[in-house]
């Protein structure tokens, strides 16, 4: 039979262990949480890039119909800028996604369809500054610039999709391992109360 300072020695050697069992949990639960907080911040980043794109094109878009109609020129200025944001916007979102093949994939075909979408709204700002109001009235009546958005617009959706995904795989993955820590700390602590019981 274990004498009582036998029994007091394992119960401290095993809340040691326990202890460091804990320390070591609670220091890989922390780094791996703080490169997870990361990867969300980046992917909000990400997913805002795309809002902002979007946005770009449906004001690139409205100030073209606004020049078509009024032909002022400081419609046509905006419209140059949105369509310049957009391009840092199509830029950015490269840089972001360089380590997704997949979005990497999605730039490239952006990058051909803005390029379809940005000649068809210099038709359109041509058609009324050299033909006049109903030539370019007609295409947009045809939405010929428009129609040109729809699939940069879906590639964006078919982008934002996918961070979104991967918003939700990283929040899950995160719930798991966030229970497995709650349920290890829970057994150290029955462990420890094993072993304080062991000593009476």
């Amino acid at each position: 039979m274990l004498t009582i300072e036998r029994r007091v020695q394992g119960v401290l050697l095993g809340m040691f262990v326990a202890l460091l069992v804990a320390i070591a949990t609670a220091f890989a639960f922390t780094r791996y949480m703080a490169t997870t907080a990361g990867w969300v911040s980046h992917t909000h980043a990400v997913m805002t890039t795309i809002e902002t794109a979007r946005t770009d094109i449906a004001h690139a878009l409205s100030d073209t119909r606004a020049y078509v109609i009024t032909g002022d020129t400081a419609f046509l200025a905006v419209k140059n800028r949105k369509v310049a944001d957009l391009l840092q916007q199509l830029a950015r979102l490269h840089r972001m996604t360089s380590d997704n093949a997949t979005e990497q994939a999605h730039i490239r075909t952006l990058t051909a369809l803005v390029g379809v979408w940005r000649a068809r709204l210099g038709d359109v700002a041509r058609a009324r500054t050299v033909q006049g109001f109903a030539a370019a009235a007609a295409l947009v009546q045809e939405r010929y610039a428009a129609t040109a958005s729809e699939p940069v617009l879906g590639v964006l959706g078919d982008m934002h999709a996918l961070e979104q995904r991967l918003l939700l795989r990283r929040r899950a993955k995160e719930e798991r391992l966030r229970h497995i820590v709650v349920a290890l700390f829970a057994v150290l602590g029955c462990f420890a109360l094993i072993l304080s019981l062991i000593v009476y």
